[in-house]
């Protein structure tokens, strides 16, 4: 998944995959899962990431950002409504 997420960058220029990202969805989901699992490890509570600090460094290499920017929330909140209005 990460070299999809590093195609992703290249792509878009950015980390901010979405959890619902229609290209490929399991690339969202998968981003989506780094991000719960790095803030279960900050709070110090059980993750995968707790023996893994490779792949912290890893991903923030790439300028993986481990929260979403208000402006990208919103953006997903604003689209998630269109749709659902469109549907």
């Amino acid at each position: 998944m990460f070299q999809k997420l590093k195609q992703y960058r290249e792509k878009y220029g950015d980390c901010l995959v979405q959890a619902n990202f229609k290209e490929n969805p399991k690339l969202g989901r998968w981003v989506s899962q780094q991000r719960h699992h790095y803030k279960r490890c900050q709070l110090g509570k059980p993750s995968p990431m707790d023996t893994d600090m490779g792949r912290i460094h890893q991903l923030e290499s790439i300028g993986f950002a481990w929260n979403l920017p208000e402006k990208r929330k919103k953006v997903t909140a604003l689209r998630r409504t269109v749709e659902a209005v469109a549907a």
